[in-house]
């Protein structure tokens, strides 16, 4: 009122026009914000295409049409932060835009944000051990029952000076959706020698010492879309190194190799 105190009728008009262009242009940008957030409305503009996918990328995960359409087996990628949190940061926005146009391409595939600071628990089932931790920078990626956990940083090529110099999701998160869905007795096997000792991931006892200690490696070659095994090449039932068999890791034994002099 104050604007239109004291103004010709002309000018009275021209002020509500500048009033209603002014209000309709905040309503715009609320609207963009809004469909920006929960919509993943937005154009890629930088001349790498980050916020794209390539289409290597979407052959690659071409085969996420074909899983169980059962609802309760749809890959999941988790992050682990609020969606203004996660887009404060090159280091998480980059993914989570990349995650967001998968979900547009793939029926069989969601995204989901959970706050870890604030519901540590919502994230509970996919810890290996009591003492693991899953950070607000980290990514799940799950199918039924399996699972990958990756930090955000692990997205991106670390220079020598420990900058940030290139993105490498594409390929990280494709392995890991690959190594979490097709993961089955045919794909190839990472096998850890037991029996004398070794430093080896035993699946069945995850709070063992050295278990704990070979987390990393084993991490390492689930990305690579490996099963981890381990076997003991002394059991008498154990003929010969299994076919399936692409890497046999003998880290660190202890005791001597014994072989029967009939074996």
């Amino acid at each position: 009122m104050k604007i239109l105190k004291g103004k010709s009728k002309r000018s009275k008009i021209f002020a509500l026009i500048t009033l209603a262009v002014i209000a309709v242009l905040v309503g715009l940008n609320l609207l963009l914000s809004l469909l920006g957030h929960n919509k993943s409305v937005y154009i890629d503009m930088t001349p790498e295409g980050l916020y794209s996918v390539s289409d290597r990328m979407e052959k690659e995960c071409a085969f996420i049409d074909g899983l169980d359409e059962d609802p309760d087996k749809n890959v999941k990628i988790i992050f682990c932060n609020d969606p203004d949190n996660l887009m404060d940061s090159a280091i998480t926005r980059v993914p989570y835009f990349m995650a967001l146009k998968l979900e547009k391409m793939f029926d069989n595939l969601e995204v989901e944000t959970v706050n870890v600071n604030y519901n540590p628990t919502a994230v509970s089932k996919y810890k290996a051990t009591s003492l693991s931790v899953i950070g607000s920078t980290d990514i799940i990626v799950s199918y039924g029952d399996r699972y990958r956990i990756a930090g955000a940083a692990n997205f991106w090529t670390v220079g020598d000076d420990n900058k940030y110099f290139s993105y490498n999701g594409e390929y990280k998160l494709a392995t890991i959706i690959k190594s979490v869905t097709l993961a089955n007795d045919s794909n190839p096997v990472a096998y850890f020698v037991t029996g004398h000792g070794e430093t080896c991931y035993d699946a069945a006892d995850l709070d063992a010492a050295v278990t704990v200690a070979s987390e990393q490696l084993k991490n390492l070659l689930l990305e690579r879309g490996l099963n981890v095994k381990t076997i003991d090449l002394s059991d008498p039932k154990v003929e010969s190194i299994p076919a399936d068999c692409a890497l046999l890791i003998i880290n660190n034994p202890r005791e001597d190799f014994k072989v029967e002099a009939d074996r």
